[in-house]
């Protein structure tokens, strides 16, 4: 079973992927 910390740890680093995606798709959507 995994912590509290844990999970939300990798809450964080999914959310942070997801900016980080969001931002480059956005570029190209914009370049295109």
């Amino acid at each position: 079973m995994l912590d509290e910390v844990k999970i939300t740890e990798i809450f964080f680093m999914v959310d942070e992927f997801c900016k980080e995606y969001n931002k480059t798709v956005n570029k190209f959507s914009l370049s295109a």
